[in-house]
């Protein structure tokens, strides 16, 4: 009887200890374990997933945004087709700003890279800018060819050309360039 009494006990204080096991360890399961993998679900606001750029750009990107449509160049490859939105055409940390005014005035950028405004009939979209032409880098014709306005010096543009020195190193090298005309487009229309 002693001998069942015994085991009896012993049973009774690995019951006890596998619940109190079991007390610390749900807290620890539910608090660390299990709040670290749901953080990763799409509807936390402290995600760490990373979501493709195209997809998550058509969630926030309404598709009537104007924007220059554009695609970047490696060793002959295209990237996917990109838009440039309009608020980034102010952002001086971008160097937009810069490369549309190097357009309007003619004057090379790095890499005597020149950008040049031009105008397609066929495109609906425009914008007006105002080249002086003071380096000129645009002929007679070039400038006839543009957008035409009631104001001197301004004229509507929905392209921006590209011409590059087919020197340039970087053009044979693992660097993505903007060898093609960039097209003012609706993000709608820019696939």
């Amino acid at each position: 009887m002693h001998f069942f009494y015994n085991k009896k006990r012993l049973l009774i204080k690995i019951g006890i200890i596998l619940i109190l096991i079991l007390i610390i360890m749900l807290p620890i399961y539910f608090l660390v374990i299990k709040k670290s993998t749901s953080s990763n679900t799409p509807l936390s606001l402290n995600t760490s997933m990373i979501m493709n750029a195209p997809a998550a750009q058509s969630i926030i990107t309404p598709p009537d945004t104007l924007g220059f449509c554009f695609v970047s160049t490696t060793n002959g490859v295209d990237s996917p087709r990109r838009l440039l939105m309009e608020p980034m055409w102010y952002n001086e940390s971008s160097g937009i700003p810069r490369t549309f005014s190097n357009a309007d005035n003619g004057i090379r950028e790095k890499n005597n890279t020149l950008n040049k405004w031009a105008y397609d009939s066929n495109n609906k979209l425009n914008i007006p800018r105002t080249i002086n032409n003071t380096n000129n880098a645009y002929t007679q014709d070039e400038l006839n060819a543009l957008g035409k306005t009631a104001t001197p010096n301004i004229y509507l543009v929905n392209k921006l050309i590209p011409i590059y020195d087919k020197n340039n190193p970087y053009l044979t090298q693992d660097i993505p360039m903007d060898i093609k005309p960039w097209t003012l487009s609706l993000y709608s229309e820019c696939k």
